[in-house]
C-alpha cells in the first residue's frame, strides 16, 4: 500500500513510501528521472524514519546507488 510520495524541487527525483501489511515492513522506491533506482526495505524502522530517508533523497542529502 502506498502511503506517501516525496519529490525534489525540480521533480527530477521521487521517493514513494510503501507499507507491506503482511510483513509489517516499510519500503521506499527511489526514482530519478522516472527510472527506478532502488526499492529498499526498512526493517524495524518507524514511519518517521522512513519519511526522513525519502525527504533526504529528494533534497540531495541521501545518495542512492543505481541498482535497478
Amino acid at each position: 500500500m502506498t502511503l506517501n510520495e516525496f519529490y525534489s524541487d525540480n521533480n527530477e527525483k521521487k521517493a514513494v513510501i510503501l507499507f507491506d501489511q503482511n510483513t509489517q515492513v516499510y519500503w521506499v522506491d527511489y526514482y530519478k528521472e522516472g527510472k527506478l533506482l532502488l526499492s529498499l526495505p526498512y526493517f524495524d524502522k518507524n514511519i518517521h524514519y522512513v519519511e526522513e530517508a525519502a525527504e533526504n533523497f529528494c533534497n540531495g542529502i541521501l545518495n542512492v546507488p543505481e541498482t535497478a
